[in-house]
């Protein structure tokens, strides 16, 4: 990760989730369980180890191969807690699939965007850059291109962020 040239300040799904107290707090989050990296072990709320099982290959429809370790619950029989944990099925212990580049990727995000540098331009950006979209989707109903083509959809584009400085010029007027 440090070969880049570009810092990415794009944030992935659940990270402004993740920063609420309510996910903190949480236990039933897998990313709160605790992880004890000498046995390579997770520990569920009801204080029974997750113990590595085996790795995994998962294929998406684009043919992207994603790599996972799985994670198996010791044993989930009886456990109180078992409703708000899990949905599997009785008689079936708890497991969990973990991709480690993908966490190791949330934890490059999370760590650039705590920095005041890099955590001052991604607030900026949210005040630059985002009303203007949300502006050619709600007021100009832009929410698709009509063209195909790159050059195309360059020029759809370029007409429509025309559209939003002309209007922004007229209301200085």
């Amino acid at each position: 990760m440090s070969n880049r040239k570009k810092t990415p300040l794009i944030t992935y799904n659940l990270y402004l989730n993740e920063r609420k107290r309510k996910f903190k707090s949480d236990p039933f989050k897998t990313s709160n369980w605790a992880y004890d990296e000498t046995n390579d072990t997770y520990t569920c709320p009801n204080e029974k180890k997750l113990t590595f099982q085996s790795h995994s290959t998962r294929t998406d429809k684009t043919g992207f191969q994603r790599q996972f370790k799985i994670y198996s619950c010791e044993d989930c029989t009886g456990c109180p807690l078992r409703e708000f944990c899990t949905k599997a099925q009785e008689g079936t212990n708890r497991k969990i699939a973990v991709n480690e580049k993908w966490e190791q990727q949330k934890q490059y995000v999370r760590n650039k965007l705590s920095e005041e540098k890099t955590g001052s331009i991604y607030r900026q950006r949210k005040i630059d850059v985002e009303p203007v979209f949300g502006f050619l989707k709600a007021n100009l109903g832009f929410t698709r291109f009509s063209v195909r083509g790159n050059s195309k959809v360059e020029n759809e584009m370029g007409l429509a962020l025309m559209a939003v400085n002309l209007r922004k010029y007229a209301k200085r007027g």
